[in-house]
């Protein structure tokens, strides 16, 4: 009886064995297509993980300029993007002064340089990356904007406030901000695509002129001491704003 009772246990765990094999290799394919299941979705996070990827890096490429040092020199046209044949920095009344100089950008934004008989001092305060009312100013080709040229707008920067103190031997002449907003960015220089600067200016309603100005970064360690000249210079600004009569 023992034996009977050995062999018939045996007999039926082999029974249990041969039954789950049989039902693992009629499952093949049900597994089979969970192991493809699993693939697409792993292909799919890695193809999100791209797109999140591209998109980060394209919002880092669109961030706001930087605070630093920037060579400034008079915007040369580029007669593929613009109507005009310009290389002059200062418009005022009429003439045309090439310009030489630095912008430093600290929250506010301060340019300073020499543009023909003229020491230029531009502060600009009251920053937004949101267009105000009347801008931007385009001025290039309508080909130059968007996929055609490459130039996009809407990833430009505002100044609000602007006064501008030209120096010479015959004293010192102030304007404020006429027109459109001062804008910074690519291709806001309105004579090329390059780094740049640009805004009207005037007095008691009337415009005298504009600057337009193309922006390239300092290296270091040279920056950090034209920043803090930059910087002590957007002071002395206000201060003569403040005391002047």
């Amino acid at each position: 009886m023992v034996e009977n009772r050995d062999y018939i246990d045996c007999h039926t765990q082999l029974t249990s064995i041969t039954t789950t094999l049989w039902r693992l290799y009629q499952e093949r394919d049900s597994l089979r297509l969970q192991v493809q299941r699993l693939h697409i979705l792993l292909g799919g996070a890695l193809l999100v993980g791209i797109l999140l990827g591209v998109l980060l890096w394209g919002s880092a490429e669109a961030a706001p300029l930087q605070p630093g040092v920037y060579r400034a020199e008079g915007a040369v046209s580029d007669p593929l993007l613009s109507p005009y044949t310009h290389t002059h920095g200062l418009s005022l009344e009429g003439q045309e002064y090439p310009f030489t100089g630095f912008f430093t950008l600290a929250g506010d934004g301060v340019l300073t340089g020499e543009a023909g008989p003229y020491f230029l001092h531009l502060s600009l305060l009251s920053y937004t990356p949101i267009p105000p009312v009347g801008s931007p100013k385009l001025e290039l080709l309508p080909t130059a904007y968007g996929g055609l040229g490459g130039v996009l707008p809407g990833e430009w920067q505002y100044f609000q406030e602007a006064t501008l103190f030209l120096t010479s031997p015959s004293g010192i002449q102030e304007y404020t901000r006429f027109g459109p907003a001062f804008q910074l960015g690519e291709g806001a220089n309105g004579k090329n695509s390059l780094l740049g600067l640009s805004g009207w200016f005037g007095e008691q309603g009337v415009m005298k002129g504009d600057i337009n100005v193309a922006l390239s970064p300092v290296p270091e360690p040279s920056s950090f001491w034209l920043w803090l000249a930059g910087g002590f210079g957007l002071l002395v600004g206000r201060i003569i704003r403040l005391y002047r009569p």
